[in-house]
Order: structure tokens, then C-alpha cells, then sequence
């Protein structure tokens, strides 16, 4: 369940990031488009724009590299107005980098939960085999069978992991005759 939950995140994300992506590369070329003098006008010279699908590729591109703070230079701005629109892209660049590093800790610090949990259960199991083994004074749980039911536990938990989250509670599910 919370792996799903993970992925559907990043799924998320990676939608929202070619969204932007697709965006921002569109606003480029509508930029590059309304000027004399743009990063199309100087590129045309040299690079084949004879189409909008070339144009567009290299305006996603363009948009790629400067999201990532790459900004090989080959592609840039050459008008104030594609100055601007550039910074605006770096700065929503280090926000998207930041949005994902917060997810991939996110991921890291729920990954520790889990073991913490496992780690909370086995305690828990050991603390209700310490009492089941001092209620009686005339016999003890062998260390083999000990061994046994923990395995068997560790076993189970690997098999269903939801048993994890929900808990066992070993004495109360006992028979109070039992107890």
C-alpha cells in the first residue's frame, strides 16, 4: 500500500514536471516567436528551424538544460524579454529540484519508519514470550521453540505485510484460561 502510494507520487510528479516542461518550452518559442532578434532568429542560420517540430525540440531543449541548471549555452536568450523569461525558468527549476528532493527523502524517511515498526514489533514479541515464559515458574519455553515462533513471525511479516501495520497482539488473542 504505501509503495503504491510512493509510486503514484512520483507518477505525479514526473506528469507535473512534462506539463511545466511542455509549457515552458511552448511560452520559448511564442517568445522567440514575437521578436527580431530571438534565439529562433539567430539559430535559424545554423541550426535547421525549417519546421516547428525542430523549433520545438530545441525549445525543449533548452528547457530541459535550464530546469536542471545545466545551461549549456548553446541555446539562450538574446532579448530582454527572453532574459526574464530565463530567469523565471531557473528559478522554477530550483523549485521542481527541490519538490523532488523532498519527495526522495520523503521515500528515505518512510523506509526507516517501516524498519523502526518491524523492529517495534519484534520487541513486542519478545516482551510477550518474556511474560508467557515467566507466568510458569515450573516450566520454560525452550530457546529452540523460542527461535521457532520468531522466525515463524519474521516469516509471516515478509509474506503480509499489512500484518505489520495492523498490529498483532499475541496475548489478548489467547484464550483467557490461556493467559
Amino acid at each position: 500500500k504505501m509503495l503504491r502510494r510512493q509510486l503514484k507520487a512520483i507518477t505525479r510528479l514526473m506528469v507535473i514536471m512534462c506539463s511545466v516542461i511542455h509549457i515552458l518550452a511552448c511560452l520559448w518559442v511564442y517568445i522567440g516567436r514575437r521578436q527580431s532578434g530571438s534565439w529562433i532568429d539567430v539559430h535559424s542560420s545554423v541550426e535547421r528551424f525549417d519546421n516547428n517540430n525542430n523549433i520545438y525540440i530545441a525549445s525543449i531543449y533548452w528547457v530541459v538544460t535550464t530546469l536542471t541548471t545545466v545551461g549549456y549555452g548553446d541555446f539562450k536568450g538574446y532579448t530582454v524579454n527572453e532574459y526574464i523569461f530565463q530567469i523565471g525558468v531557473e528559478f522554477i527549476g530550483i523549485g521542481i529540484f527541490a519538490m523532488f528532493m523532498g519527495q526522495v527523502n520523503e521515500f528515505m524517511s518512510q523506509a526507516s519508519n517501516i524498519t523502526d515498526i518491524v523492529e517495534d514489533k519484534f520487541e513486542d514479541l519478545d516482551w510477550w514470550l518474556y511474560r508467557l515464559d515467566t507466568m510458569r515458574s515450573d516450566e520454560k519455553i525452550p530457546g529452540p521453540l523460542y527461535y521457532s515462533i520468531r522466525k515463524f513471525v519474521e516469516a509471516s511479516l515478509d509474506k503480509d505485510f499489512n500484518m505489520i501495520i495492523e498490529g498483532f497482539d499475541f496475548y489478548y488473542k489467547l484464550k483467557p484460561s490461556l493467559r
